[in-house]
């Protein structure tokens, strides 16, 4: 079962808290966008940036990695290190890697990432990466039986080990990407036997996505539904 919807609340739980980790209201600079990623091993947080105006009006935006590395308090009784308190942050800002141009969605994968590459200008750019700890990306999957990707967003993994993600017109309507080879598709992709196949095709711009706990009902928000004129995104079955 799809459903697509523009609220994530159902993955999250009813019981659910927050609190505010870091601010960066002192900067007009959209540094926490997307792509948020927990790695537990070392109590670390990926988030990247929206599109940042480089200091040199030659070149093209950027998008920048931000790394959230947690200071907690210990405490004997907590039966994991999230539990515990965090009594600082160390907050670094990264540019990624040149062969992973553009990044946006990611999500904890094997040793490390696996990253969403919204691409260049370069017709033949972006994709899925996987990004281990400490090394350079490893393409996992860069196009749909020859036509390249139009700017993935999202990603997510299942137990099978079988990666759900996101692609839009995003990349070429904020000038990052060429004119769009596919429709905006949802893609269901097994790093295994290579098997790509789109899982939804109905949507005009497919961003975030994730999977409910039990894996029976994925979740994707359609963009379309803020840009002016358009009401907000419907709940469908598929």
């Amino acid at each position: 079962m799809i459903i697509f919807h523009s609220s994530f609340s159902s993955v999250i739980g009813e019981n659910s808290t927050f609190s505010l980790l870091l601010s960066a209201d002192t900067s007009r600079s959209p540094f926490f966008n997307k792509g948020c990623a927990y790695v537990a091993d070392t109590d670390e947080l990926y988030v990247a940036s929206d599109l940042l105006q480089s200091t040199m009006s030659s070149r093209l935006p950027v998008i920048l990695i931000s790394r959230l590395s947690f200071r907690r308090t210990p405490e004997p009784s907590s039966p994991s290190s999230e539990a515990t308190p965090i009594t600082s942050i160390e907050w670094m800002k990264l540019r990624p890697p040149p062969n992973m141009a553009m990044p946006s969605g990611t999500t904890p994968y094997k040793k490390g990432l696996l990253y969403c590459s919204q691409g260049t200008l370069e017709a033949n750019s972006g994709g899925l990466f996987y990004m281990p700890t400490g090394k350079r990306p490893i393409p996992v999957v860069t196009n749909y039986f020859g036509k390249a990707f139009n700017s993935v967003q999202s990603v997510t993994g299942d137990k099978d080990g079988a990666l759900w993600f996101t692609d839009s017109c995003a990349g070429f309507e904020q000038e990052i990407r060429p004119l769009p080879q596919l429709p905006s598709h949802v893609y269901w992709f097994h790093p295994t036997t290579g098997e790509l196949r789109v899982v939804a095709d109905d949507l005009k711009r497919p961003a975030g996505i994730a999977l409910s706990p039990d894996e029976d009902t994925l979740y994707v928000t359609d963009t379309d539904a803020a840009r002016p004129g358009n009401k907000h995104a419907s709940t469908r079955f598929v």
